[in-house]
């Protein structure tokens, strides 16, 4: 099970991510997770991204969840796969006030296998809406993944050379 990179009809850019679902076994899961996020006086913590659907997709899924020391995982909103309108679908999540106002927080991406078609994401951003903020990216280092389409929109995160990491259930 794992994360790639690809650049196979991204929804914007050059890459995309991947997940290699199709060749894991139904119920399998592993988690992206952001690097460590300040949220202190910041609200309406919004994460959005394109997630390609299909009709291929059986019930493979993404859960956007936050945690704020890594151990503890809060669901969020889970999105399915399978859409018979199938393509890239722009998505939007506002955190729960339990992710505002915090000196860590964690963004986690948990992806779960049904033995589908993979699963796609791309054009990742988190944002306080009030007030916006400016733009931060970070790069992965090779022994993870290249992301070049995430980026995080909140004040004093600095994120260069931080290393995205993933979980494997």
């Amino acid at each position: 099970m794992q994360f790639y990179c690809t650049d196979s009809n991204p929804y914007e850019g050059k890459s995309m991510l991947f997940f290699n679902s199709n060749a894991c076994d139904a119920g399998d899961r592993i988690r992206l997770e952001s690097p460590v996020i300040n949220t202190s006086g910041k609200t309406g913590i919004n994460v959005s991204f394109a997630w390609y659907e299909s009709e291929y997709g059986h019930t493979d899924s993404l859960t956007i969840q936050y945690s704020t020391d890594k151990v503890h995982w809060t669901n969020v909103s889970t999105f399915m796969r399978y859409n018979p309108d199938g393509g890239w679908k722009t998505k939007s999540v506002m955190l729960p006030v339990g992710a505002e106002n915090q000196d860590y927080v964690y963004v986690g991406f948990l992806f779960t296998s049904a033995w589908g078609f993979n699963c796609y994401l791309d054009d990742v951003n988190i944002r306080s809406i009030f007030p916006q903020m400016s733009l931060s990216a970070f790069e992965i280092s090779q022994h993870s993944i290249t992301m070049d389409f995430f980026s995080v929109y909140l004040y004093e995160v600095s994120l260069c050379s931080s290393v995205v990491q993933y979980l494997i259930f």
